[in-house]
This record gives structure tokens, sequence and C-alpha cells, in this order.
């Protein structure tokens, strides 16, 4: 039950007075809003809203809603992700839309290489959303019947693509290096989102959300891609040119000239503009301040006092050798040189460095002893030799061994 039905069926036991509510409902709201009214014996005037009442005048087939299909995987055997939180503000940031009756979502959890294909076409989605991991030439990561992962090949994408772009207009896909997939899948698709880089948790749940709402609000694919991109950069985020969109000239908008101009339209809120006291997001860690010193606030929530000592320069060396080593990373978890135990062996050393590259003064010899630790236990390893050799020579590049 949701926070709003539990404090409604409080307020149904504690007040004698006539319970209001006035649209927009869904029906499942409307339900169970009845059924709890009926069983505290309690008066309930229902009223709804002005684009119900015309739709249901139209008949309930007049204008079908819009359908994103949001799939997610992250197999027990890869880095934990935030999607369940990514697909809770997505379905916030469409209800508080102007045009948030106008959509349905429906999210799949824990998505399988055989569930995609069935999923997509059971629904016939006008949006898709993928949310997990990605892995540039070796594909989107989803997962197996025992919950570890498995790889999708691009050709097969373009394929599933082919059949099911009669109804599908947009894809986003929320994945690291997703960038590959998204121009295999424009071979068939007319607008397709993805990610030239990592992209972090924070940023990837902020960004989503951001080009749904635009989307709620009338904008077009490509308006609502630059309204989320803005919202990135207002907020000094460094990922903000991370996301990228494939879009062809004339392709078609969610909403007719004549749906929009029956609405209330407003125009999307942009968001605040920069205080003085910036703030600014690399990686999982937000730093707050000015010119002045300032507080770094990392992920796990720790407060540590720093004063600005980087470079723009070696600002981006870090990012770039951060990169490198969700590369490497994803390299390690589809490498069948190694077992489970050897894999998990190098989540250590990776986690170290890349949690030094995200302070502002990364502590060396931490740096080089995790490296150290890195090679031994990747030694032997023929086909990941070049990633390891280019991560060590970015840290040296940037000063860190």
């Amino acid at each position: 039950m949701s926070k709003a039905l539990k404090r409604l069926n409080m307020s149904l036991k504690q007040r004698a007075t006539v319970q209001l509510g006035i649209g927009p409902m869904s029906i499942h709201c409307v339900d169970a809003v009845i059924e709890m009214a009926n069983a505290a014996r309690h008066p309930l005037m229902l009223v709804a809203s002005r684009r119900q009442i015309e739709s249901a005048s139209k008949g309930a087939n007049s204008v079908p809603r819009i359908k994103i299909l949001i799939l997610t995987a992250n197999p027990v055997n890869t880095a934990h992700l935030q999607l369940e939180r990514e697909v809770s503000e997505i379905e916030d940031a469409l209800q508080e839309s102007t045009l948030r009756d106008q959509f349905e979502i429906i999210s799949r959890g824990a998505v399988t290489v055989d569930d995609l294909s069935a999923t997509i076409q059971r629904h016939n989605p006008d949006l898709a959303h993928f949310s997990g991991h990605g892995t540039g030439e070796n594909g989107l990561v989803f997962e197996d019947k025992n919950g570890k992962l498995k790889l999708v090949p691009d050709d097969a994408l373009i394929e599933m693509f082919r059949l099911a772009k009669k109804s599908v207009k947009c894809v986003f896909l929320n994945a690291c290096y997703s960038e590959k997939q998204a121009e295999a899948i424009y071979q068939q698709i007319d607008c397709v989102i993805g990610m030239n880089r990592p992209i972090s948790d924070q940023t990837a749940i902020r960004f989503a959300p951001k080009f749904y709402a635009a989307l709620a609000e009338g904008s077009s694919f490509q308006d609502a891609f630059d309204w989320a991109k803005t919202c990135l950069r207002l907020d000094s985020n460094l990922e903000a040119t991370t996301p990228v969109q494939k879009i062809r000239q004339g392709a078609a908008n969610l909403f007719s000239t004549s749906q929009l101009s029956s609405e209330a339209m407003t125009t999307p809120k942009q968001s605040p503009q920069p205080t003085p006291h910036k703030s600014m997001i690399v990686g999982d860690v937000k730093i707050n301040g000015s010119n002045n010193p300032f507080h770094a606030i990392q992920g796990d929530g720790n407060t540590v006092s720093q004063t600005i000592s980087q470079s723009a320069s070696t600002s981006s060396d870090f990012q770039t050798a951060i990169a490198a080593l969700k590369q490497l990373e994803n390299a390690i978890v589809i490498n069948d040189a190694l077992n489970s135990t050897q894999k998990m062996m190098t989540n250590i050393p990776i986690s170290v460095i890349e949690t030094e590259l995200q302070q502002l003064k990364p502590n060396k010899g931490i740096v080089d002893e995790a490296i150290v630790a890195l090679k031994q236990a990747l030694a032997g390893v023929v086909t990941l030799a070049e990633p390891v050799t280019k991560v060590t020579e970015l840290l040296a590049k940037a000063g860190l061994v």
C-alpha cells in the first residue's frame, strides 16, 4: 500500500467527516479507496479530472496510453546498482508531470535473455528502457536462469528491434559503454539513447527521470534529451557529456499537435541556477563549496574538509583513469580464464584505486600498493595484459604510480 493510501486509511478510521478525493486517479487507486471506505463504513466522494471525463466520453480506446517498458538486470556476479531507486524516481517524475495520465509504466527486474524478447513482444511498448551493466564491445549484460551474467550480442538486439519497431519509438540504454549498442539499435529505431563512457549510479538516476518528465510535459525526443542534459549541467555534473542520442530527422514524437493543443500545457520547469556554493559530482562523490576551502561528501555520508589542490587537467586524468578501470573491471567479469574466486580477488585493489581517485588528494602510496596487488592477481592472463597496462600508464600520467 502506498504512503498516500496509508494516510487515507488512517484518516478514514479517525474522522467522521466526508472524505473528498479529486482526480486524476487510476482505476486501481479508485478501487482501493472505495474498498477502504466500505470497510470503515465511511462516506466518500470522488471527483474525476477533466481529462478523465473527456476520455471516458470519447471511449476507453480513443487515446491509448503511452507505454514505457523498463527492463533491469543486475546479475549476482556484477557490481550492485540502485535499479529500484531509478525506477521509483522515473515513476515519481511522471506522476508530477502535466501529461501523467497519458503514460503507463511497466517494469520488470532481473531480466533474463529469454525474458527480453518475450516481454517486449507481449507489451508492445512505445519506449523501451534498459538499466544495468554495459561492456561496450562485448554487449549489454542480462541474467541467465541462475541470476548470473549473460551477454546479448548486438546483432540479436538489431533483429529484435526490427521486429518491434512498429510500436517502439525510442530506446533508452542507461548502462555504461552502451553507445555501441545504441548505434546498432539505431539501424531499426529512430531515437536511441546510450552512454559513451561509464556513468555513475547517481548520474544515471538523475538523468533518466528528467528525460521522461520532459516527455510528459509534451517535449519532443530531442528536446527532452536536451532538457535532461541541461539539468546535469546546471548541477555542474562532470558526467553531463556521457549521455548521447542517436535520432533521425523527422523522428515521430509521442504527441501530435492536436493532442498538445487540447491540454493545458506548461513549460518544463527549469532546475534552479546553482548557488554561489556550487555542487559538483565526480563518480559517487558530491563536492560542495566555492573557491574557498569546502567539504567533500563521499557516497557513504562521511564528510572531510579538503582544499582545492588539483588543476582541471589533473581532474581529467583521474576521470580517464576511472573509465579505464571500469573497462578493466568489465573485462575481468567476462573473462573465462579466471574462476569466480580469482575474479573476487581483483575487486579489492580495483575498489581501492577507484576510491582514491575520487579523493581530492589521492594517496600515492595506497594507489601504488593496489596496482601491484592487481597485477599479481591477473598475472598470466594474457587477454587482460593490455587493459592493465593502460590503467597503469594513466595512473602514472596522473602522478600516482
